[in-house]
């Protein structure tokens, strides 16, 4: 039986590759797990507008290092000595026992994984207004690949012209910017007083302008 510490992380885009990263940094003979339960890995959410647009051509863009290298499971077993199960679903914590109960994506089956710590990393969902008509056609969020491959083949298909965007923040402002260059009408729709509200008003201001 191993006696390393094993440190389990439920989140393989953003946070959770960097807390696997760092852990092994400062503590090597750590045995850490990265379960995820899409197939991509260690993406920022912010590149997917570039991804609807083209700029980034393919999905392993999105996961590739600035040299180019793809953060697959292999890159992270062989560089980072981090082990990934990717289109593996986390669905129930055991916190006596200290196990995670982990679903296959691809076929239903289940089973236990152990750990000594866990970190949850699963990120934020999007925010649906709840209001009538959320749930019909043509309508997106933009959380994850599977909902940019879905706003890529709308606007393939010549189906998109007049686009409404709830949300002024950063993904926001950066897939208003990728439509209109698609020559859609794009009106942004923000509950604040002001877009991107990480910045001072009268910058703000001015890129409303600028928009």
């Amino acid at each position: 039986m191993s006696d390393l510490m094993k440190l389990v992380i439920v989140g393989g885009v953003a946070a959770g590759p960097k807390v696997a990263s760092k852990i092994i940094r400062l503590m090597p003979n750590t045995e850490v797990t990265i379960v995820e339960k899409g197939e991509l890995l260690s993406y920022a959410g912010c590149g997917l507008p570039y991804y609807v647009s083209g700029v980034v051509k393919e999905q392993a863009e999105l996961m590739s290092t600035p040299v180019g290298v793809v953060r697959d499971p292999v890159f992270f077993q062989k560089v980072k000595n981090v082990h990934v199960l990717n289109r593996k679903e986390a669905v129930e914590i055991d916190r006596a026992g200290k196990r995670v109960r982990i679903k296959n994506v691809s076929d239903g089956n289940e089973s236990w994984l152990d750990y000594d710590k866990l970190v949850l990393a699963t990120g934020a969902s999007p925010v649906v207004p709840p209001i009538g008509g959320a749930d019909l056609g043509n309508i997106f969020t933009l959380h994850g690949v599977h909902d940019a491959e879905g706003i890529k083949s709308v606007l393939a298909e010549g189906k998109a012209h007049d686009v409404v965007i709830v949300g002024g923040g950063l993904i926001g402002v950066e897939i208003t910017e990728v439509l209109v260059e698609k020559g859609c009408r794009v009106t942004i729709v923000e509950m604040l007083l002001q877009i991107l509200r990480m910045l001072d008003w009268e910058m703000a201001r001015l890129l409303t302008f600028v928009l």
